[in-house]
């Protein structure tokens, strides 16, 4: 798991305790900017914390969400508003722990996040993925996209557009090999298999 904090040494007895479970911890410095971090596929739990004068929760959480979607995120800070506790909670924060904490409640807080996603692992990676291929639609495609979800037919997914039929199947093509689906129906079943883990996993982070 990464740990980003300002004091390191404010987190040994947390570390030691959660190394004498097995879990490998990484300490290091501040989130201060919301920017892609490639390597949180690798981890199974974030500790992030928010300077008091520059509360960036939302942000934060956003830009863990592009790199893994449902990587469980628990927030630590000196006296928070409640407005940001609230929001980071209902924005799918695992956890939120205002300093200074007992160190044993918070290291079980992070060992059942870990469990948590660790339970979930393969329908966390498929998220993942899903996410990944939704991103690389372009904006043409997303409004097929949707248009296709919603059961228009070629003609009318044409009219909308304002669009050639055969351009519309053009776009349906290079839809279908960038999701890796065949048809419709397995676009369809994928996206609605992909809605209903999301909800599911959020309920389980937030329960």
């Amino acid at each position: 798991m990464a740990i980003h904090v300002s004091d390191p040494s404010a987190y040994a007895p947390v570390c030691k305790l959660l190394q004498l479970s097995g879990v490998r911890t990484t300490l290091q410095g501040l989130i201060d900017r919301p920017r892609p971090f490639p390597c949180w596929q690798q981890v199974s739990c974030v500790v992030a914390e928010l300077e008091s004068r520059h509360l960036t929760a939302l942000s934060t959480l956003r830009s863990i969400r592009q790199a893994n979607a449902c990587l469980p995120v628990i927030f630590v800070a000196e006296k928070p508003p409640v407005s940001t506790v609230v929001e980071s909670m209902k924005s799918g924060a695992f956890d939120f722990f205002e300093r200074p904490w007992d160190a044993t409640r918070f290291s079980a807080r992070i060992e059942e996040a870990i469990a948590s996603y660790r339970r979930n692992f393969p329908v966390v990676t498929e998220i993942t993925r899903v996410d990944r291929l939704l991103r690389a639609l372009t904006k043409r495609e997303r409004q097929l996209f949707d248009l296709i979800l919603g059961g228009k037919s070629t003609k009318e997914m044409a009219f909308e557009l304002g669009i050639r039929d055969v351009t519309v199947d053009f776009h349906r093509r290079n839809l279908f090999r960038k999701m890796e689906v065949d048809n419709s129906v397995n676009l369809a079943l994928m996206i609605e298999n992909y809605r209903h883990e999301r909800v599911r996993l959020s309920a389980i982070r937030t329960s």
